[in-house]
């Protein structure tokens, strides 16, 4: 221990200067409360470092432990939107029990044997990989899908756009290749309920909620009711992709790889 850590220990007390309406204002606060302060601070920042790796924060600089800012308020309740969650841009029990959630899957996800082997067999890149792991995780946490369905999700999205979040053929976008007025919509989602841009994945995510609670609801219900991995990605295909063409084969076939990578 340093000369300056063994002062702070003996200390009992710590006075700092506040300014407030042009006054100097004194006030003293016990070693208990300045250090339950820090560790306060260093939780948020955790807070912050999650919402950042779930891509809620896009700038390093909001990692500051301030969890009433406007940034960390906007990245909260983006969080809450997309996950399903009452949308108040504070940090509540229900908020860190599914941001944690979250955060621990796509850890596990990230680190695991079944990604490892997708990767070797298909070499995909950084994006892909990162949309599988926040593909997954969000089927998994937000939307409660067992593991056949997610996968048949999965299966879909990778024959429909190669795990790109940005892929256009100059009238469809996006890992659901939406088009027409579902991609009309899908903008609009983009725009009013998440202020960010249409490539973010999270915002794709979220408006794939979004149908399935709303336009699509019907089609997810009868996606949801399937019990293997080849009759929900057919269900998947013909009643929400909706894609028109011959693909099922292979679409089943990424289902099935998807489904053994990760389920439990």
């Amino acid at each position: 221990m340093t000369n300056n850590e063994n002062k702070y220990e003996q200390d009992v007390a710590c006075t700092y200067t506040t300014c407030k309406n042009d006054t100097m204002e004194y006030a003293t606060y016990s070693k208990e409360k300045i250090v339950a302060r820090a560790n306060d601070v260093i939780a948020n920042r955790q807070v912050q470092n999650n919402l950042k790796i779930l891509g809620f924060y896009s700038v390093s600089t909001m990692t500051d432990g301030d969890l009433t800012s406007e940034e960390s308020k906007k990245a909260i309740k983006n969080f809450q939107r997309t996950y399903g969650l009452t949308e108040s841009g504070k940090y509540d029990s229900n908020t860190a029990y599914n941001l944690t959630s979250a955060c621990n899957r796509y850890e596990s996800i990230k680190s695991s044997d079944g990604l490892k082997k997708l990767c070797e067999k298909y070499s995909f890149d950084s994006e892909q990989i990162r949309t599988i792991n926040m593909g997954w995780t969000y089927l998994k946490q937000a939307m409660h899908l067992p593991d056949h369905q997610a996968a048949a999700v999965m299966g879909n999205i990778f024959q429909e756009s190669s795990l790109r979040c940005s892929v256009s053929d100059g009238r469809a976008y996006g890992i659901m290749q939406w088009q027409n007025a579902r991609l009309d919509r899908l903008k609009e989602f983009a725009t009013n309920e998440m202020g960010n841009d249409i490539s973010d994945i999270n915002v794709q995510l979220g408006f794939m909620r979004e149908e399935s609670e709303k336009d699509e609801k019907e089609n997810w219900d009868k996606f949801k009711l399937t019990a293997n991995v080849e009759n929900a990605t057919a269900v998947f295909f013909e009643s929400i992709e909706r894609a028109n063409d011959n693909t099922l084969s292979i679409r089943c076939k990424y289902a099935q790889e998807f489904y053994d990578a990760f389920s439990c």
